[in-house]
């Protein structure tokens, strides 16, 4: 199960380039849902009978030909 990272750094940290509202949806908001999404596919793999997939994301990435088909592009897109 992959969990949403904490910055390490304050969401305004990047002002005036990067608005501190802007840097709060795109890490709470966007990249938790993306995160929320990949859990859920991995979850319906097991459902579906299928081994757990328990790799870090790079390793999860570099066996995509092992993860069944219908659930391939929600792990790839997410």
């Amino acid at each position: 199960m992959f969990i949403l990272p904490d910055l390490d750094y304050d969401y305004a940290a990047l002002e005036p380039y990067i608005d501190a509202l802007t840097m709060e949806i795109h890490h709470s908001k966007h990249h938790a849902t993306y995160i929320a999404k990949l859990n859920t596919a991995l979850e319906n793999i097991q459902v579906a009978g299928y081994p757990a997939f328990d790799y870090e994301i790079d390793e999860l990435l570099s066996r995509m030909s092992t993860i069944p088909e219908e659930a391939r592009a929600a792990v790839r897109n997410h």
